[in-house]
């Protein structure tokens, strides 16, 4: 059945993709399996096939939308979709070991503007945002990748910590649900998907981060529409990035000092020295 819908009004928002990691030493392994086991034995009833995969070298079980597996050098979790929204509580349990590598937020809106040609639309209004505060912005027209094909919009490089993708999300569903939605994403990794779980952690709303962080951002990048009216400003944190020669100070503190303490215990001081170039014979 195909709902009618008032423009602007959101028809969803949220989270859409998590994807976790834990190290090898992780203690409640046998916790998580069975929570992600009992989701996905639900997920069966509704009539999901559950198959066995190896995402980036982590072999599980994966249904639908929730997979966990390990490798030799820890486990992953990855959550798409709107389990993501209920699915996370769980995984705040085990926040202490938890890696949160990528967070996606989504807003999907009635527009009229997502039939045909939205796109050259939002390239002008971009543009134009451009002209008035002078400085360009990344932007890319066009599909926005194979599965979504359609009319797309992107702001900024995949491999980016922060991605944006502005889609015909009626395209993407074939208009089985809804009439004209178009899907607002954010993809976040790294330091900026780290940060992101932090002020989910905090507030635990995904739905008002998932607002408010992509009206911010994107009326910031001249794309504005009905549903971003009234949003408080939300800014994602700095993230601080070390330098070469920090990150390199952080590796011989992990990896070389152990070594050295032990040759200093053994009266050997001065040949470590030598041996790492700090002291002439």
């Amino acid at each position: 059945m195909v709902r009618e819908i008032a423009e602007g009004q959101i028809v969803s928002s949220g989270l859409d993709w998590i994807t976790a990691t834990f190290k090898p030493d992780f203690p409640h392994v046998r916790d998580l399996d069975a929570m992600v086991k009992s989701e996905q034995a639900v997920a069966v009833r509704r009539g999901e096939k559950l198959r066995i995969m190896s995402p980036q070298g982590y072999s599980g079980q994966s249904s639908d939308h929730l997979f966990f597996g390990g490798r030799p050098d820890g486990y992953m979790v990855r959550v798409s979709s709107d389990p993501c929204n209920t699915f996370y509580k769980e995984l705040m349990g085990f926040d202490e070991w938890l890696n949160s590598t990528r967070l996606d937020l989504q807003v999907s809106a009635m527009r009229k503007a997502c039939e045909t040609g939205f796109a050259p639309r939002m390239r002008a209004a971009v543009r134009l945002q451009e002209a008035l505060d002078g400085r360009s912005r990344p932007i890319e027209i066009g599909t926005v990748d194979k599965v979504l094909g359609g009319d797309g919009i992107t702001l900024h490089p995949r491999k980016s910590e922060v991605h944006f993708r502005i889609y015909d999300k009626t395209h993407e569903q074939k208009g089985k649900i809804f009439k004209q939605i178009t899907r607002f994403e954010v993809e976040l990794k790294g330091d900026t998907a780290r940060a992101a779980w932090g002020m989910l952690k905090q507030s635990k709303a995904p739905q008002g981060i998932a607002q408010r962080l992509l009206a911010t951002r994107l009326q910031k990048a001249g794309i504005k529409d009905e549903w971003m009216r009234d949003k408080k400003a939300l800014h994602l944190p700095t993230i601080y990035k070390a330098t070469d020669d920090e990150r390199r100070l952080e590796w011989l503190e992990k990896h070389v000092r152990g070594t050295i303490d032990r040759l200093k215990e053994s009266g050997l001081e001065d040949e470590a020295r030598v041996a790492l170039g700090l002291l002439c014979r």
